[in-house]
């Protein structure tokens, strides 16, 4: 485990080869890492107790408390923190968020959609106090930041990543991440 500030400099001196579920607007020095083809979608949304309605855009959110992770950047949100129609609670990591759920200490946290699916499978308990809503808070592009020191070629990762796609294995791997409330 390393604390994620502490990712990009090991991975541009070469003292980690490679990083997936990355994306170049996430790293300071996108240009000085190489980059692979996308692997998926890292998709974060709206994240509630069940008795909160659907929430389908972001002006849904206007008077909520919305936990968000700490550091994160989160543009389709800005303007309504900005404007104090909505206050934003930081948390360190997701397991805080939905503990501040649960205690209702926010209304409506923020998160992605797989991290979710991953902590719902390991708390299925718990889990089932919680709705995936509609809005998609932010959609990106996930890959792999290889440095430029590494012993692999950025060619044979690209080779090996479309031919997962190509065999459908990604996508078969990815949906057993998928969640739904029972």
């Amino acid at each position: 485990m390393l604390a994620r500030k502490r990712i990009e400099p090991m991975v541009e001196s070469g003292r980690i080869h490679i990083v997936c579920n990355a994306n170049p607007e996430w790293y300071g020095n996108a240009t000085g890492l190489l980059w692979s083809h996308e692997l998926y979608p890292q998709v974060e949304r709206a994240i509630s107790l069940h008795d909160l309605p659907d929430i389908h855009k972001a002006e849904e959110l206007e008077g909520k408390r919305i936990g968000t992770i700490f550091g994160y950047n989160y543009p389709t949100l800005e303007r309504l923190w900005a404007s104090g129609r909505s206050s934003r609670v930081e948390e360190a990591k997701q397991e805080l968020l939905l503990k501040s759920l649960q205690k209702q200490l926010t209304n409506v946290a923020i998160n992605s959609e797989l991290e979710f699916a991953r902590w719902a499978r390991n708390h299925p308990h718990d889990a089932r106090d919680f709705k995936l809503h509609p809005l998609v808070v932010t959609s990106m592009p996930t890959m792999c930041a290889v440095s430029p020191h590494a012993p692999l070629s950025l060619a044979r990762l690209n080779q090996a990543i479309d031919a997962l796609h190509r065999r459908g294995t990604l996508q078969a791997i990815l949906k057993r991440y998928q969640w739904q409330a029972r």
